[in-house]
């Protein structure tokens, strides 16, 4: 239901600042998603709320990305088909990143946007995962050069296996989202303890389960160990 606004910021005004940073364990994306799904629950109450879809174009990715797509559906659907003239709207922004960024949809309709998160987006052959990068582009093309989606709130859903090739443009986008009041949500794994390199299970097409490396950290802004040759660099 729509809540009376009289007493509080008028539908011009900018959305309301953004939570403070937490970090949360899950047991599975089934688990990280029923928390984003709570998430847009208590933003519908307030006002509109457009959701950007921020999913990793990796093959590896694929399986996680129709487990997400599955636990919202029916969340969505019952959003969608209890929409009144006086409830709040919720939009989709589905975006694709990899060494670039691809719009996929812009839609209120969440079959729509459903169908362009299980979306196959095909290989990206730089193996890049440029996701600090992708969330500046998204505030800048979805937030900053439309007047529109500023009055709403905004919340931006990040899929992911690793924390991007560009983490050094980390405190760039913590600024850039502060500034637009763009609340950043991650779905992925956690630091690997001490070092940059973890490994993600990958069941390919052959039925086979293949360890690929992937970036996860590191855990901390800065070192704190010695980068020593150990026997098990290379075993997953």
């Amino acid at each position: 239901p729509k809540v009376d606004s009289s007493k509080g910021s008028t539908r011009s005004d900018p959305g309301p600042e953004p939570r403070e940073a937490t970090v949360s364990q899950a047991t599975s994306v089934e688990g990280a998603t029923d928390a984003i799904i709570e998430s847009i629950k208590s933003k519908l109450l307030e006002r509109d709320t457009a959701v950007i879809w921020l999913m990793d174009r990796s093959g590896s990715m694929q399986r996680q990305r129709s487990m997400l797509a599955d636990r919202l559906e029916g969340y969505l659907n019952e959003v969608h088909e209890s929409q009144t003239d006086d409830s709040h709207s919720l939009m989709h922004i589905v975006v694709a990143f990899g060494d670039r960024f691809d719009k996929i949809a812009i839609t209120n309709e969440p079959g729509k946007a459903l169908i362009a998160i299980r979306k196959d987006y095909g290989l990206d052959p730089t193996g890049h995962e440029n996701v600090f990068s992708a969330i500046q582009w998204c505030e800048d093309q979805f937030v900053k050069k439309n007047a529109r989606n500023r009055s709403k709130n905004l919340m931006c859903v990040v899929c992911t296996d690793e924390s991007g090739d560009d983490y050094l443009q980390l405190e760039r986008t913590i600024q850039t989202c502060r500034s637009s009041r763009l609340e950043v949500s991650v779905i992925g794994p956690s630091a690997v303890l001490g070092q940059m390199q973890g490994y993600h299970a990958y069941t390919a097409n052959d039925n086979l389960t293949y360890y690929l490396p992937v970036v996860r950290g590191p855990d901390t802004a800065l070192p704190q160990r010695v980068m020593l040759p150990y026997w098990f660099r290379n075993v997953p």
